[in-house]
């Protein structure tokens, strides 16, 4: 039986938002999660240490948010300690420099509960330094762990895309702290899908923001050490895949960036690349050799 909007009893949704010295986007990011048609909602802000005026920002939306201060550990960290903290059902995050359109959480809370998923997620448009929209592979939905062994260090959603299921946590664990803004939602995705169903709502239900100063503003270089660990959590954690397997997951990846750096035209990362390629499975000069 499908649920309607009339009928959704409006369980509680936490929502975890990360900041970090986003005083310029603050005001944006929260008004759009007040403003959603969808009331159940609880805001958890997770400062990170910000040196910014991000606070006095923050200060002005007590009554509407709990605001949770901390030192600067990575938003991984922060995630975890909005997550431990939170009451709700579900949960969704959010970047601090990121804006929801106002029926999100109502859209994405039907879906959830019509398909009995664990996890939904929905399309988006970047804003600021890109201008693209972004919808949903309609190849993506039921169990998608296997994607992640066909895609390493390619991500299908962005994580402020996904409302998921409190209680999947149990089973995937949280973020990964020593992650430092590259690949951390992808290691969390993958572990969660590990576990869960995956839904999702084919429409633009957010805006995803681009600048100089945010994670997606990180060099390639950085891009691919993240990547490259959390292939490497995959290929240790998963007993199932063969030699061949790992052989080839790790191809893809270096290959995926040997192309990447190429077109930037950094001639000695690519060559790097291939170095990789047909060298060990490592973590690096200071990691153990992948044994397999």
């Amino acid at each position: 039986m499908t649920i309607s909007k009339s009928e959704v009893q409006t369980p509680l949704v936490s929502v975890i938002i990360p900041n970090f010295n986003n005083e310029l986007y603050l005001v944006e990011c929260l008004e759009s999660v007040i403003a959603q048609s969808y009331k159940g909602i609880e805001i958890i802000v997770v400062d990170d240490g910000s040196t910014d005026s991000s606070i006095e920002v923050l200060d002005k939306y007590h009554s509407n948010i709990r605001l949770i201060r901390s030192s600067h550990k990575g938003a991984s960290a922060a995630r975890n300690i909005g997550i431990e903290q939170s009451k709700g059902q579900f949960i969704a995050f959010m970047d601090s420099d990121d804006i929801w359109i106002i029926d999100k959480i109502e859209k994405q809370i039907l879906v959830l509960l019509n398909n009995d998923a664990d996890l939904v997620y929905c399309g988006y448009k970047e804003i600021g330094l890109a201008s693209r929209t972004v919808l949903p592979n309609t190849r993506f939905r039921g169990d998608c762990s296997e994607f992640f062994k066909k895609f390493p260090g390619i991500s299908f959603v962005a994580c402020g895309a996904i409302l998921i299921r409190k209680s999947i946590l149990k089973k995937s664990g949280l973020f990964d702290v020593k992650f430092k803004g590259a690949a951390e939602d992808w290691d969390f995705l993958r572990r969660v899908c590990q576990h869960g169903r995956v839904e999702f709502s084919n429409e633009v239900l957010f805006y995803y923001r681009r600048h100089s100063n945010s994670i997606t503003g990180r060099s390639l270089w950085e891009y691919y050490k993240g990547n490259r660990m959390a292939v490497l959590n995959m290929l240790e954690e998963d007993l199932q895949i063969t030699s061949f397997e790992r052989r080839k997951i790790w191809f893809k990846l270096h290959w995926m960036f040997f192309k990447s750096f190429l077109d930037k035209g950094q001639v000695a990362k690519a060559a790097f690349m291939i170095l990789r390629i047909l060298g060990p499975i490592t973590r690096g000069q200071s990691g153990s050799f992948l044994r397999y």
